[in-house]
């Protein structure tokens, strides 16, 4: 892989090595949150998944059993049934700038929006306040994209658990800045992260505090065609299982693609993280 409404009622290759001696024998879970079923899709089931903090002294702080979704202002837009089956799940509806007409033309509305409003057109903007969507306007000279401040509005409200769409294509600059506030979400603040586009899942997993889980389950017909694992802001130290090629306490580089384009060969996909934070994203078949 080198890719007026009223609101919403919650209606590679080559082998990977095993840089480890010693089996891995995982600590009791400390903490378990059920998985979160995001429903049919294009052609299979994708799950929001059950992340756990794996017992330490010093673990993350508990977080909430309440999901938010994110919709955020890229050009490339999401598709509307994509939409709708994301707000489906989730309890509270985050517009960022333009992603409310995205939102819109979905026949949805979100239960804010938010952002400098530089991409929404004014004709939008002034229905959606009519229709008495509220609105966060922050000025344009910030020195913070919309996608931080929607973490930061989504935190501040006491959500630790959250899905980003919307969030990739357009400009190249917008979107990688994007990807990396969503892992310093995860890193530092200990939000659950995920993000879902049409053809890609991205799951943001960190082990700063606690080693740091991740369990995904597939239909058997329905796996991701690859799976990939690049690292944040320094190396990780992971463990993966599931694939064609596991790792085992394996150092992972942020500057290699080492990573890039594994294989499931399992329904039950298993990532934790040990040491740093570290993205794994999955490309789906359509």
């Amino acid at each position: 892989m080198e890719k007026p409404q009223e609101p919403h009622n919650k209606p590679q290759s080559d082998a990977l090595p095993d840089t480890s001696d010693a089996e891995l024998v995982l600590p009791s879970l400390a903490q378990l949150y059920p998985p979160l079923s995001l429903g049919d899709l294009v052609s299979e089931t994708l799950p929001l998944g059950s992340f756990s903090s794996l017992a330490r002294q010093g673990g993350a702080e508990p977080v909430k059993d309440t999901v938010a979704l994110m919709v955020s202002g890229s050009p490339e837009g999401v598709s509307p049934e994509l939409l709708r089956m994301l707000v489906s799940q989730t309890d509270f509806v985050l517009a960022l700038d333009s992603g409310a007409e995205l939102l819109e033309a979905a026949g949805l509305a979100p239960d804010l929006l938010l952002g400098d409003f530089d991409s929404i057109t004014a004709d939008s903007l002034a229905r959606l306040e009519a229709s008495g969507v509220p609105v966060a306007k922050h000025d344009a000279y910030k020195n913070a994209t919309d996608v931080e401040l929607g973490i930061e509005e989504l935190y501040a409200r006491g959500y630790r658990r959250f899905i980003a769409t919307n969030v990739l294509g357009g400009r190249t600059d917008h979107a990688l800045g994007s990807l990396a506030a969503l892992a310093e979400a995860a890193h530092n603040r200990g939000m659950e992260v995920s993000l879902r586009d049409e053809r890609e899942a991205c799951y943001f997993v960190s082990g700063t505090t606690t080693d740091r889980a991740l369990e995904l389950e597939f239909p058997p017909d329905a796996l991701p065609s690859h799976v990939s694992l690049i690292s944040w802001g320094g190396p990780s130290v992971v463990t993966l299982k599931g694939t064609e090629w596991e790792l085992e306490r394996f150092t992972l580089s942020p500057y290699s693609a080492r990573g890039i384009s594994n294989e499931l060969r399992s329904p039950h996909l298993h990532l934790e993280v040990h040491k740093g934070s570290a993205t794994m994203l999955l490309l789906l078949k359509t």
